[in-house]
This record gives C-alpha cells, structure tokens and sequence, in this order.
C-alpha cells in the first residue's frame, strides 16, 4: 500500500516539475575554431515547421513530460525567440576568437532568401546563416533531442561559399529523480557541442577565410 501511494506522490511530483521548464541557450560558452579576418554578419532563421505555423511559439524548445507522460512545453531561459538567442550564442563565440561578428535578427518562419537579404545589409565580407529545420528536445524519465540544421557561409555579394549539416536524434541520459533539472544541464552542452562541430567542419572552416 505505501508503495503505491509513493509511486502515485512520484507521478504527480515529476508532472508538477515538468511544467515551466526552460533551457538555456545564449550563454554557451562555445569554442569556435574558424577564425577570420573578415567582419561577419550572424542570423538564424527559424524554419521548424511548427513555429512557421504558429503552432508553437518562437521561444519554444521542446517538450518535458509529467508522471503519466503528459507532455508541457519548454521555452528559452530568456523568453526570446529560440533563434535570437542562438544568434547571441554564436556572436559571442566569434567575438571571443577576435572575430568582428554581429547579430542579424531575422523574423521566426522568415524564408533563408529573406535572411541573406537582411544579412547583405551589414555589408560584412562574410554571412553565417544558421538554419533550423527541427530542433525539439523531449524529457522523459530520459533526455533527447530531435535535430536538423544547416549551417551556410556566405560571401559580401550573396554567393554561397560552403554550407553543412546535421541531423539526427540523439539520447542524452536518463535521472530517476529530477529528469527536468537533468533535461535543463544536458541540452546547453549538446547544443555547444553541435555549434562546435559544424563550425569545425573544414568546408566551413575555408568558407569563412
């Protein structure tokens, strides 16, 4: 009988910590390799077809699900757009390699033509253009993230010099106990991780020189 009442506390317990849960995503303290002399313009655009939609808003990041699986929506840290604050993300790695980097902000379901057109107007020698095309991660008694995303490089003029993707879903690891508060440590790493490793893809390492 304890033991049932104790499992019902536990469901109820992890649905309540389920809900309002955020992740943080601009302060990532990513190590970019690709350096430039160039001055650079940075935009993501947000292509996951549910925010284009308006189904969900532009600050959502994914889901964390309570004890019987209920699933409530998780937002940044900030409560900006998820591609504004990637966008800081990324300008700060850049400017802690001396790279002249600066955010160009670009509406959430904007088209890449539209973004490369805003991003021109900089008139930086070179524009980082990250797309996302899914980016959801989904907490469980276990972690993971659902991803897909370009990243393109390209010149004053608009011509694409390189471009790189990802894609993939990954598991991030599992806590008995507090599976949101493991959800909200795992999911900055992992996107560290992943502006670290298209950034070192040599395709994009050339594109930026």
């Amino acid at each position: 009988m304890l033991t049932r009442i104790a499992v019902v506390f536990l469901c109820f317990w992890t649905g309540a910590c389920a809900v309002g849960v955020q992740h943080r995503y601009d302060a990532i303290d990513a190590k970019i390799d690709a350096t430039t002399d160039s001055s650079v313009s940075v935009a993501v655009v947000d292509a996951r077809p549910y925010v284009v939609s308006g189904e969900k808003p532009a600050k959502f990041v994914g889901l964390s699900r309570g004890g019987f699986g209920n699933p409530f929506d998780v937002t940044t840290a900030t409560d900006k757009p998820l591609a504004e604050d990637m966008t800081s993300a990324i300008v700060s790695a850049m400017n802690a390699q001396n790279v002249a980097a600066k955010p160009v902000l670009v509406s959430p379901g904007a088209t890449s033509e539209k973004a490369l057109s805003e991003m021109l107007k900089s008139n930086a020698n070179r524009n980082v253009m990250l797309i996302l095309f899914e980016w959801k991660a989904d907490t469980y008694s276990s972690t993971a993230l659902n991803y897909d995303v370009t990243l393109r490089i390209f010149d004053r003029t608009g011509r694409e010099r390189g471009k790189t993707r990802i894609d993939g879903r990954d598991n991030l690891g599992a806590s008995a106990f507090n599976p949101p508060a493991h959800s909200r440590k795992v999911i900055p790493k992992a996107f560290k991780n992943k502006i670290e490793d298209l950034f070192s893809d040599p395709v994009i390492v050339r594109a930026l020189k």
